[in-house]
């Protein structure tokens, strides 16, 4: 229940509104994504926020190139790009990885450095840039409260990892380096 109103009755509300019943689905997806990302007990905003740095690993099997974030599907006569289930199952266990690491402290509202070292699998091609938006898009609400906090960004391939192949992301307070102020 999300103020006073559940499920159906939020998407009745839409409907009643002349929004149409898919698009009315979807807005109260994101509605009730959005509140369970905040603390049931604690407002968000007088939440202790989560002290950085902090350091993140992300097994391989996360990392969800953004080639292949949608799938094409036909809605009535409507082509439509949706998430790829894979694309969304992965997001959802990097959001777990990052609640667990933050607890309840709500996402800090300072800029952010992020900076991630990429150990891959095997010699293959990996566009390890293509990693980077479900990461950051995963984070957000948790760890920074939107992805445009990002000020400073840092993805590098660290080596080959057979065995432990994953993304180790740091996420810092940007600090802007005193030489900028003293020219």
């Amino acid at each position: 229940m999300i103020n006073g109103m559940t499920h159906s009755e939020m998407i009745a509300a839409l409907k009643a509104r002349g929004i149409e019943g898919p698009k009315a689905e979807q807005a109260v997806a994101r509605k009730v994504a959005t509140e369970h990302r905040q603390s049931p007990t604690i407002p968000q905003e007088t939440r202790e926020t989560v002290t950085l740095p902090l350091t993140l690993t992300i097994p391989w099997s996360c990392l969800v190139s953004d080639n292949r974030r949608y799938s094409a599907t036909v809605r009535g006569n409507k082509p439509l790009l949706v998430l790829s289930t894979d694309y969304r199952d992965a997001k959802n266990k990097i959001e777990g990885y990052a609640r667990r690491a933050v607890a309840e402290k709500g996402p800090t509202l300072e800029p952010v450095e992020v900076t991630a070292k990429v150990y891959l699998p095997d010699h293959r091609r990996h566009d390890i840039s293509n990693f980077a938006k479900i990461c950051h898009d995963s984070l957000e609400g948790i760890v920074f409260r939107d992805d445009n906090q990002i000020t400073k960004l840092t993805w590098e391939k660290a080596g080959r990892d057979v065995d432990h192949p994953r993304a180790e992301i740091v996420i810092s307070r940007y600090v802007v380096s005193a030489l900028l102020h003293n020219t």
